[in-house]
């Protein structure tokens, strides 16, 4: 799992000086079979999963929650050449240094994703870093749990 933006497959150099070498192997084979807007699509596929890319990264978190009760947040996030956001996403707990166990991600819309965590079980407020693959768009949330008076 790639964690780290030095992380990356490959540099970003590797990848344009190998886009133009395929480019120029290619064309002549490309010409030849008219075929040329999808070999090139082809081509851009094949650069964003050698150099990956978050285009965006945005974290709505609510700001209470009843103690137990699990918990939605929702992430706008646009990116290239990565898979589906539960591969590469982490939340981690600063609170108690540990890391939480996503329950469920749905997407709601193009680049809409509703993230479903357990409850904590204890009172208090927690603090929660949501990182995606690239480090540098980590999110930090604050989140009080409280017990529901009955």
């Amino acid at each position: 799992q790639l964690a780290q933006k030095n992380a990356l497959p490959f540099p970003n150099e590797f990848v344009q000086a190998f886009m133009r070498f395929l480019e120029q192997l290619l064309c002549p084979i490309i010409d030849d079979r008219l075929d040329a807007p999808g070999s090139l699509k082809q081509l851009k596929r094949l650069k964003d999963i050698i150099h990956p890319q978050i285009i965006q990264f945005e974290v709505n978190c609510p700001e209470t929650v009843c103690i137990n009760t699990s918990y939605v947040m929702t992430i706008n996030a646009r990116y290239k050449g990565l898979p589906f956001i539960s591969k590469w996403l982490t939340i981690q707990d600063k609170t108690h240094n540990n890391t939480i166990e996503i329950t469920e991600i749905k997407k709601t819309d193009k680049n809409q994703y509703q993230v479903t965590l357990p409850g904590m079980a204890h009172e208090g407020r927690y603090q929660l870093s949501i990182i995606p693959f690239d480090p540098a768009y980590t999110k930090i949330c604050q989140i009080q749990i409280h017990i529901t008076p009955e």
